[in-house]
């Protein structure tokens, strides 16, 4: 059994461009940070940074857990979305369920 989870992010649709990431979790719970380039923080293939405007420098957090990943809004300026809801700060939105 794999000890990551792999997923890919992908942007459609919108006037923000966003190059498709994958990236890989711990199956443990840890969780990796979605937000805007700062200081050492810069996009790479690998990362959820992203060069955008509308993005918080600290917008969500994704993890893996229980063979689900989780989305979580930090506090983001102007939210953050699954399918078109806007996610409240104590949401924890399950965003894929692997069983």
């Amino acid at each position: 059994m794999s000890e990551h989870a792999k997923i890919v992010f992908e942007c459609e649709g919108t006037r923000y461009v966003f190059e498709k990431r994958t990236v890989e979790l711990s199956i443990k719970g840890d969780h990796v940070k979605i937000g805007r380039s700062q200081g050492p923080l810069k996009p790479q293939s690998d990362n959820v940074i992203f060069d955008c405007r509308v993005l918080s420098r600290t917008h969500a957090q994704l993890r893996f857990l229980n063979d689900k990943f989780y989305l979580k809004d930090t506090g983001s300026s102007n939210g953050t979305f699954v399918n078109g809801q806007k996610l409240t700060d104590t949401d924890h939105e399950g965003i894929y369920d692997k069983s």
